[in-house]
């Protein structure tokens, strides 16, 4: 009835902006008038897929619901995921890796999307299966594998120099223990900045902390008992920048005016601390999207233009600097 392949007919209903207009048009009356839709049961008995990928995150940031940032790309992915008919399987990478051979071996997923922190042995793992997979707010040296990013380094650089532009000299860096990746590229970019204004960088000046509040807290106050302490801190994330902000409070300081604080990530949680905080923006629904849309491509065996996919950052300036 709508005079084309049943090849067209099931490229409509996976992936409808490969189909031209015209003929979409004539789909969707035939499958209007029939009352058609595609049946997940039967699609995966003949293509031997369940139409279920695994979003799986490091130990670190599950559950994800303890994320913001996971949280968002997550939520991107399940919704780019429904509208290309799979479900979502949100698991840790400690379970996944325990389970993974037989999900694929029984053909339980058709692919994982891994987030944040990628252990080569997994990633090997996985590989050596043949199982599709994409890699996102990581990196890896293999270059079969498409990998989804953020420009760390200039997101850093545009922090720190936003906070010498308001005056600061004195300016710490919270660190974080996040993968290593991303600290290693946000620390240099960090240590480059300062160094390009020929600011001094005390070694009492950068402190580590969990990606936790309470920790933050700590590794915040350490610097801001110190003789000289900073007036200004760079986090490496919004949870640590939050956890900053409670410290400087608890001391008495004021925040912009004693201490200004910039965080990372720029998650819902920099709302709702007070003063609202200025933090690096990454697009994580942009970043869920694209993996999504990389790992279907992978599993049906479509080329993939680029492998290396790094999203560009912006600071958002709100009320913490």
């Amino acid at each position: 009835m709508a005079g084309c392949s049943i090849t067209t007919v099931s490229r409509y209903f996976t992936a409808p902006e490969l189909v031209k207009e015209k003929t979409r048009q004539s789909i969707e009356q035939a499958a209007s008038f029939y009352k058609y839709s595609p049946n997940a049961i039967a699609r995966a008995m003949v293509k031997q897929r369940n139409h279920t990928i695994a979003f799986v995150v490091h130990e670190t940031h599950y559950p994800i619901s303890t994320s913001p940032f996971y949280t968002a790309i997550s939520e991107a992915v399940q919704e780019t995921a429904g509208k290309l008919g799979y479900t979502v399987y949100v698991v840790s990478a400690g379970a996944f890796s325990k389970d993974a051979g037989t999900l694929f071996s029984n053909k339980r997923i058709d692919g994982a999307i891994l987030a944040g922190r990628c252990e080569k042995e997994l990633l090997d793992q996985l590989t050596d299966r043949g199982a599709p997979v994409v890699v996102v707010n990581s990196s890896t040296e293999r270059p079969d594998i498409v990998a989804i990013t953020a420009d760390d380094y200039n997101g850093t650089v545009m922090a720190v120099e936003h906070l010498i532009e308001r005056g600061h000299r004195r300016i710490g860096l919270l660190s974080g223990t996040l993968y290593s990746y991303i600290s290693t590229i946000r620390q240099n970019a960090f240590i480059d900045t300062m160094a390009r204004h020929e600011l001094p960088i005390l070694p009492h000046y950068i402190q580590v902390a969990e990606p936790e509040i309470p920790s933050a807290v700590g590794a915040a106050r350490a610097m801001l008992t110190l003789a000289q302490r900073p007036t200004a801190l760079f986090c490496m994330n919004d949870v640590i920048a939050v956890g900053a902000i409670k410290a400087a409070l608890r001391m008495g300081l004021r925040v912009p005016q004693d201490l200004a604080v910039v965080g990372y990530d720029d998650s819902s949680i920099c709302s709702v601390i007070e003063p609202e905080l200025t933090s690096v923006s990454i697009d994580t629904h942009k970043m869920g999207e694209l993996s999504m849309l990389a790992l279907d491509a992978v599993i049906n065996g479509r080329p993939v233009d680029n492998t290396r996919i790094c999203l560009q950052t912006r600071l958002v300036q709100r009320h913490s600097s």
